[in-house]
């Protein structure tokens, strides 16, 4: 599967003129790491411009050649290739999407199992992959790729994210084995750690405490959820990077079997962040809300449109029947 399409991908890059890659609206590190890291070793086979598309949140700000990245207001095509890495391009919004759409090839390099090749002139798709950073891993070693410090760091900066920091059910032995390769290759481990996944700017520490306090319990304590209205953001100096990494903070909570953090969008809607502790399928709940819905078991997203207060009620609902289910199976 891997060496086929890691060919056939090659022979589109070396024919292309622009290429763009982009992870979905809001990118995070495992996206983000994989975009980056792709620019390079297309660069490394091919004679092309490479945009790489995405808003990332201060949190990445050390990551080496972010400062690459263009925002997805900016992008414009035509593109010959675009890929999407660390998604599909339901998620994509915007000029990133209307560009997507119009390439002649269109690809999708993935790893969650809610992502379908489908719609796609080439597709990787493998659930068994802790992190798209990880594939694009095998694809530098199958380009003849250099394991540097810089590209160590960007595949390490996906594989930290995905996994939680080696705490989630995807770590799994070949996860630490890559991970030994990538500090061997000169990637400070902790340093890359600390501003991914625990540093905070100090409105996102005030966000975090607001939300977290008015946390809603439901299903004796099985339910937690959080709520970050865009007046609550704004109020606190706030931005929307800041609310990374508030749901685990409501899953690591005790007796909660689903966290689940609901971020008011500026237009209207919602956008869902789901973590579970293994109980029920996170993932198969969030495409029951919306077919654009989906991620992992343990992990997973959807963005719904509505007041927030109804989209509150109606996700606590869905996902107790959920609950409810499970425990009676």
């Amino acid at each position: 599967m891997y060496t086929s399409f890691f060919r056939t991908l090659r022979s589109a890059v070396e024919s292309a003129d622009r290429i763009l890659l982009t992870g979905p609206a809001g990118p995070d590190g495992d996206s983000i790491g994989a975009g980056l890291g792709l620019a390079r070793m297309i660069e490394l086979v091919a004679d092309a411009t490479v945009d790489v598309a995405g808003d990332p949140s201060p949190r990445y700000d050390d990551l080496p050649t972010i400062e690459r990245m263009v925002r997805d207001a900016d992008v414009t095509g035509p593109y010959d290739v675009a890929i999407v890495v660390d998604g599909d391009q339901s998620r994509l919004e915007g000029p990133v999407a209307t560009a997507f759409g119009q390439a002649p090839i269109r690809v999708v390099i993935d790893h969650h199992r809610s992502t379908r090749g489908e719609g796609y002139d080439l597709a990787l798709i493998d659930a068994s992959s802790a992190s798209t950073c990880e594939m694009i891993y095998h694809l530098m070693e199958a380009w003849d790729g250099e394991l540097d410090k810089v590209m160590g760091t960007l595949i390490y900066a996906g594989v930290i994210f995905d996994t939680g920091g080696f705490r989630h059910s995807n770590t799994r032995p070949s996860t630490h084995r890559l991970a030994a390769k990538l500090l061997e290759a000169g990637v400070e481990a902790d340093r890359v750690t600390t501003r991914i996944l625990v540093e905070r700017r100090r409105p996102g520490l005030h966000l975090m405490g607001a939300v977290l306090d008015a946390a809603r319990f439901s299903e004796d304590g099985s339910i937690a959820i959080g709520v970050a209205t865009q007046d609550i953001i704004q109020r606190v100096g706030a931005s929307f990077g800041d609310v990374e990494g508030i749901v685990d903070h409501l899953i690591y909570t005790e007796g909660v079997q689903v966290g689940v953090l609901c971020v008011e969008k500026g237009a209207g809607g919602a956008k869902l962040s789901f973590r579970s502790r293994g109980l029920i399928d996170v993932a198969a709940v969030a495409n029951s809300l919306h077919p654009t819905g989906g991620g992992h078991a343990r992990a997973s997203g959807v963005v719904l449109e509505g007041p927030v207060e109804a989209i509150v009620t109606r996700v606590s609902e869905v996902v107790g029947q959920a609950l409810a289910r499970a425990r009676d199976a």
